[in-house]
């Protein structure tokens, strides 16, 4: 899995990290980065790109779940998840902890 952090545009107080590939055990070490910089800029509002996901499994979930726990006051929002990233997210009940956007 690769990843991107950026800001929001228009929007100081927030920041969008765009990922691409699978969001699996490979992506762990990938993931703790990401948790780690987020922490630091410590945002309002977390927006995770999921259009270019291929794919999450449970392992991808409880890191989604990680970053949520990192950040318990912001609000992280999923967007762009697609075929089985979306339905997966959705047997997951993805939305009990996060906003899910199309």
């Amino acid at each position: 899995m690769e990843y991107v952090v950026e800001n929001e545009q228009g929007d100081n107080s927030g920041i969008v990290i765009c990922l691409t590939g699978r969001v699996d055990y490979a992506a762990v070490g990938s993931f703790t980065s990401i948790i780690e910089t987020a922490q630091e800029l410590a945002p309002k509002r977390l927006r995770v790109d999921m259009t270019r996901v291929s794919g999450i499994d449970s392992v991808g979930f409880g890191l989604m779940i990680m970053l949520r726990e990192a950040l318990p006051t912001a609000q992280i929002v999923l967007s762009g998840a697609e075929g089985v990233a979306k339905r997966l997210l959705g047997l997951f009940d993805a939305s009990s902890l996060f906003e899910i956007r199309e």
